[in-house]
């Protein structure tokens, strides 16, 4: 028999990093680079190191639990026989599967009795299981009632499980422990990301964008960022939510951002921003520079812009009029696809069915599109997990279609400036810079590297940001 793939001198040394630490650890890995395969080695370790095990792997939605459900079979179908791990049994726990309780109830009673000769109906069994499942009573009450063998969590997408509601479901009875993230620290949440590096124990092996293009495994890229202005109704709203945002800011019960509560000043003018009118402009400029649009991906903003009626269309529903006008052939993939629908579209995609798709946040997470060489970014929350996620979607090469190189437009909005000393001017200079922060780190191992950096360098220049010492740190300095 002929073995198509095998595991990567890199995946088998964060295997080997892994198990060194006491099976506990973080892979923070680029996406695209494997974390999945990797992950799957280390099940095939850890059920060679024990007798009895029980490996859960969860997942943020249920499109990715069935994902890797597919590509375990893909990995024990193509890796050599010493590498595989038993799929002896399995089960799906989410909401869309009624009978989950059932079936693992059905599991966990082979795996826990033993014959008159001591050994078990069952020797390894995996459950696939989303990250709401997994923090429910009901399941973890399941994983009380084992009462043999050990126990490997698997949590895909780590940095989702360290909010406040969802730590509880890090029970101390997972003995062995795999976070996987290409973000793996929450930004703006220090407390959260404490939580996660104490239960995983620490980052154990990293494999960056940069380190992961050098070596090939994702695909170079272009770089163009865009930068818009707002419309005179929508500063009028900008400047009256950041008096509110200041009004916020100074009250003694100041209660964090919730990005669930559309009246909340911060995200309405994130809306705000994401919504910009004069987007679709330059959008229309990308569109006019891309001849032969084919493997084209936009992200859009389906929330409602505060500087507009609230029936107005949506920025996704203006960019599809602007599709339909322009004869592109395309369509759009939300949170209200089944998905089942989703992967059909991305499908018809990699060969051609459609030209283009529009996006919003359901494909920012581990969702497999190597076909796509164009994005275009016309909405981002600033938080640099989500764009981390949106340009590894971007960069994965695809054997298919011959793909080796992609090409990202970015566009940002700049909000009014004043030259003062203000609380105002000071937040929004930290709000721009957050966001040349992100252009930078884009550009910065770009193709085109010395033109992007220059039109960020203009930008900053207006706004008296030090592109040079543009950091996280330099931008903390913006009291």
């Amino acid at each position: 028999m002929l073995f198509r793939s095998k595991l990567r001198d890199y995946q088998i040394d964060a295997r080997e990093k892994w198990i060194q630490n006491n099976y506990r650890g973080i892979f923070a890995m680029a996406t695209g680079t494997g974390k999945t395969f990797t992950a799957f080695g280390c099940i095939s370790r850890f059920q060679k190191s024990q007798k009895q095990t029980v490996t859960i792997i969860a997942c943020p939605q249920t499109h990715l639990v069935d994902q890797w459900k597919r590509e375990a079979k893909t990995y024990n179908n193509s890796i050599p026989e010493d590498e595989r791990f038993s799929l002896e049994r399995e089960v799906t726990c989410y909401g869309e599967n009624p009978r989950w309780e059932k079936e693992l109830n059905t599991i966990l009673y082979e795996f826990n009795r033993k014959l008159f000769s001591g050994e078990s109906l069952i020797n390894h069994f995996v459950i696939y299981v989303t990250h709401k499942t997994l923090n429910s009573d009901k399941f973890k009450d399941r994983i009380f009632s084992i009462n043999t063998g050990k126990k490997l969590l698997i949590v895909d997408e780590v940095h989702n499980i360290g909010s406040e509601l969802s730590q509880p479901a890090l029970l101390e009875e997972y003995e062995s422990r795999l976070g996987l993230s290409a973000t793996p620290i929450r930004h703006y949440d220090e407390e959260g990301t404490a939580v996660l590096m104490n239960y995983f124990s620490q980052v154990v092996f990293e494999l960056d964008l940069k380190q992961a293009i050098e070596e090939g495994f994702l695909c170079k890229y272009d770089y163009f960022p865009y930068y818009a202005d707002l419309n005179f109704d929508e500063m009028d709203k900008y400047n009256e939510l950041t008096i509110k945002i200041a009004q916020k800011y100074s009250s003694k019960k100041r209660v964090p951002s919730n990005e669930e509560d559309q009246n909340d000043p911060e995200i309405k003018r994130a809306n705000l921003i994401a919504n910009a009118e004069n987007k679709l402009d330059i959008l229309q400029k990308i569109l006019d520079n891309i001849p032969d649009m084919k493997q084209t991906l936009i992200y859009c903003t389906s929330n409602p812009s505060p500087a507009l009626p609230f029936d107005s269309p949506t920025q996704l529903e203006k960019v599809e009029k602007i599709l339909v006008k322009r004869g592109t052939v395309s369509t759009s993939v939300t949170y209200h696809n089944p998905t089942r629908d989703r992967t059909m579209i991305l499908e018809k995609l990699a060969v051609g069915h459609y030209d283009c798709i529009t996006a919003v946040r359901c494909l920012d997470e581990g969702v497999d599109i190597p076909s796509v060489e164009t994005a275009i970014i016309m909405a981002s929350s600033g938080n640099p997990k989500q764009y981390i996620q949106r340009r590894g979607r971007v960069l994965r090469p695809s054997k298919k279609t011959g793909k080796i190189k992609a090409t990202i437009y970015d566009i940002l909005v700049k909000p009014p400036f004043s030259d003062d000393d203000s609380d105002i001017s000071k937040r929004d200079r930290k709000l721009v810079a957050r966001e040349l922060l992100r252009h930078k780190e884009f550009a910065s191992i770009a193709l085109n590297k010395e033109e992007a950096i220059q039109s960020i360098k203009d930008v900053a220049k207006i706004y008296k940001i030090d592109f040079d010492a543009l950091d996280e740190d330099y931008i903390q300095s913006f009291k």
